[in-house]
């Protein structure tokens, strides 16, 4: 059964793998002798880089990198970070059981984040950290769906009922980097600074498709923090917005995808100056794309020369329903009682670490339920500590869009939390974030298609001059030229029924 020619039966992307990996990472590491010896632990942190993907075999498989990056009190009373790092891996077979599956165009979504980091203090200068990664495998393949045809047979004979479905089209961008330099002043003449950590997160503003590009603007929030050596105050801390923009190559796409980015920072490097220091990082920058695509698909077919018999089989279609980027700004209190925080407590930093991790859709909302979990340092009677505290965190869509007759939903959420200020004012601890989330939502419906057609004996045709039918209530064309082996051009010429009119509105047809 030849389609190529209308590409009947070509789905443009279905998933060959959606798996989520819980990876649980364990190692030890020793700090170089340089860095002061621990006292006790602050915060901790981590920065997924990027995966490599490699596909081979029938399966999946994306590495990276994790950087931890903790936060401890030295044993001279100062407060350090040890930036370290891991190696992380995971894999899943690819499940095609499909008709026809191109593998050589495999899209490969993987993604990571971060459940929880233990770390402990093994001696002076050693520590174990534990880590558990949420990973998730999903891919997508373009596939053909082609009838079995049993038995001799005449191509030309085949009448074939052919529907229309949509289909979803998935893209992805090739990972770009991007070198962003920017001078920090720290208004003072003298040079006795020592940079203690350094936090650079990309906030997406724009993100849009166009033809082979997805366009992505935003900026990196740089916030250093660092003291004076030569001075015994606390450490200070200093941000600024570094904008970017960057084309990156998406091949196949146009204006009409949803799509979103992201971007991750890491390896900050510094050059003391005057009153300042030069800061290099380097910017990943990814994005992803897709859309819904009408697909033409094979419902059933029949011979006129031959008798047949036809088999259908259930193929279960995925669906965009909605891929798009947002930032928000969440703003949380704490009463200083509840958290068992002093108020005579100064705060020294905050981080954050923002995960959605539920779904639910109520009336006609989807909501994204999350939890943001902030570590917070502190100085108090002569001591710096650290305390932790979470709060809840939410997304709203709207799933009016979403058609209401679908089998399932899923989705994918990534967050990031580019900027997180705290105060408080005697009583009560208010924390400012920035959110940058990006969303991929999917939705399913089942169709039926025509999965396997056997050809028997050739049909007995009426000799009579003319063959009458009186159709049955709601009959169409089709039916009727099914069951007579009749081409349906045939029957609409004999009866003057238009292309477009499938009913039939007479009493009798001529066969």
């Amino acid at each position: 059964m030849d389609n190529s020619q209308n590409n009947i039966g070509y789905f443009p992307q279905m998933p060959v793998c959606d798996k989520h990996s819980s990876v649980e990472l364990n190692s030890d590491f020793s700090l170089p002798d340089y860095q002061p010896e621990i006292r006790r632990l602050l915060s901790s942190r981590a920065i997924i880089l990027p995966q490599n993907e490699y596909i081979g075999n029938g399966n999946a498989e994306a590495s990276g990198e994790i950087n931890y990056k903790i936060t401890y009190l030295g044993a001279d009373g100062s407060i350090y970070c040890a930036n370290l790092s891991d190696k992380y891996s995971f894999s899943s077979p690819l499940e095609f059981n499909l008709h026809n599956v191109n593998t050589d165009e495999v899209t490969l979504l993987p993604s990571c984040k971060t459940e929880s980091i233990n770390v402990r203090v093994l001696g002076p200068r050693k520590l174990n950290v534990r880590s558990k990664l949420d990973c998730h495998l999903y891919a997508f393949s373009p596939a053909l769906f082609t009838p079995n045809l049993v038995g001799p047979h005449n191509k030309s004979a085949l009448e074939n009922q052919v529907f229309e479905t949509s289909c979803i089209n998935v893209k992805k961008s090739v990972n770009e980097s991007k070198i962003l330099n920017e001078f920090i002043s720290f208004d003072s003449d003298n040079d006795n600074f020592r940079i203690i950590d350094c936090i650079s997160d990309a906030i997406i503003n724009e993100c849009s498709a166009t033809n082979d590009k997805i366009a992505v603007r935003g900026d990196v929030v740089l916030k250093i923090f660092y003291c004076n050596e030569t001075e015994s105050a606390h450490p200070l801390i200093t941000t600024k917005k570094i904008p970017f923009s960057q084309e990156l190559s998406c091949i196949g796409v146009n204006s009409l995808y949803e799509c979103y980015a992201k971007g991750v920072c890491f390896d900050e490097r510094f050059d003391f100056q005057n009153n300042g220091v030069a800061v290099e990082l380097t910017l990943l920058l990814s994005a992803m794309a897709q859309r819904n695509e009408t697909v033409k698909y094979i419902y059933d077919s029949y011979s006129t020369e031959k008798k047949t018999e036809s088999s259908s089989a259930d193929l279960i279609i995925t669906n965009n329903a909605r891929c798009s980027h947002a930032n928000l700004t969440q703003n949380d209190i704490f009463s200083l009682e509840n958290i068992k925080l002093s108020p005579d407590a100064k705060i020294i930093n905050i981080t954050c670490k923002s995960v959605l991790n539920e779904l639910i859709k109520e009336n006609e909302k989807l909501i994204f339920k999350g939890v943001n979990d902030y570590q917070l340092i502190y100085f108090l009677d002569g001591e710096y500590s650290s305390v932790s505290l979470n709060s809840p965190v939410k997304y709203e869509l709207d799933s009016r869009s979403v058609p209401e007759l679908t089998k399932a939903f899923k989705w994918r959420a990534e967050s990031s939390v580019p900027s997180v200020r705290a105060r408080h004012d005697g009583e009560r601890l208010f924390v400012d974030c920035e959110l940058n989330f990006n969303i991929a939502l999917y939705y399913e419906h089942e169709i039926k298609l025509l999965n396997e057609v056997i050809f028997g004996e050739h049909h007995n045709k009426n000799n009579s001059q003319i063959l009458l039918c009186y159709p049955e209530k709601n009959a169409t064309i089709w039916n009727v030229a099914k069951h007579y082996g009749e081409s349906q051009r045939a029957i609409r010429q004999k009866n003057s029924i238009p292309e477009n009119e499938n009913g039939i509105k007479r009493r009798f047809l001529v066969i």
